[in-house]
């Protein structure tokens, strides 16, 4: 993977493919971009595929406690994006990458030509994970992530993924900086809503949220405020539709991407 440093802490990014403009996977919380390592080679045989890991997760640096928030993300996203050379990307957010994606279009028009939100929302999330990690941080700063073995931290339907999946949200977890974890917790849970800014964009959007996630409250939100955005409900899919029915997930990229090609 490629370096950016921004604010004093080394972006790790990597792409494949070529062209302009690029598609760009934003993972969630505690996640990293190999969630979406088995779509790369697909999309990048038409296109240039941008990947970051954001800010204490993944090959990523560790930053201060106080610069986990939206806004640093949305700046380190930035900061890839410039340093890719792209003049402009199609951002897919997933989960917490897909409120940084719409902190990003927002801040840069300019550079982000559409986005794709997928289990996400405009407002704090509904799964308000600052609830159960508000209680436990001292003893996460004290015993790390393995308190977690004892003490879990239970994503939307993590229960349904598969094995390989599984076992790589557990490289994610052991990778992450724990004040990633509780500082975007908090963010996640009490960070200010963006819907009204986004409503007054006219950048396309598509919706995508698992049919079984309870983050549909998020989508649903989304796509009450923004008419224009079309919105997929993904069959035998939880929180994770990339990974739980990968083939409808890659259906739904290549539409959006094939209408912004017509117009």
């Amino acid at each position: 993977m490629e370096r950016v440093g921004v604010d004093g802490v080394e972006i790790a990014w990597a792409q494949a493919g070529v062209g302009d403009p690029a598609l760009m996977f934003l993972h969630g919380y505690t996640g990293s971009s190999t969630d979406f390592m088995h779509h790369i080679d697909h999309f990048a045989q038409d296109r240039r595929v941008l990947t970051m890991d954001f800010r204490g997760h993944g090959q990523s640096g560790h930053g201060p406690a106080d610069g986990y928030t939206f806004n640093q993300l949305a700046r380190d996203l930035i900061a890839v994006v410039e340093q890719a050379g792209a003049t402009q990307v199609d951002l897919l957010g997933h989960s917490m990458g897909g409120r940084i994606a719409m902190l990003a279009a927002l801040e840069r028009p300019d550079l982000v030509r559409s986005l794709i939100l997928m289990s996400t929302s405009a407002s704090p999330f509904p799964d308000d994970p600052w609830a159960y990690v508000s209680t436990v941080t001292d003893q996460l700063r004290i015993r790390g992530m393995n308190f977690l073995d004892e003490n879990p931290y239970h994503e939307p339907g993590d229960w349904r993924l598969s094995s390989e999946a599984l076992r790589m949200r557990r490289a994610n977890r052991d990778a992450l900086d724990v004040e990633a974890f509780i500082g975007l917790a908090r963010e996640l849970s009490c960070a200010p809503g963006v819907l009204e800014d986004l409503a007054k964009t006219q950048i396309p959007i598509t919706l995508m949220v698992g049919r079984r996630d309870r983050m549909r409250t998020g989508t649903k939100e989304i796509a009450k405020a923004i008419p224009s955005a079309r919105v997929h409900l993904i069959r035998r899919a939880y929180h994770s539709p990339q990974l739980s029915n990968p083939a409808q997930f890659r259906e739904h990229i290549e539409d959006h991407l094939s209408r912004l090609a017509t117009h």
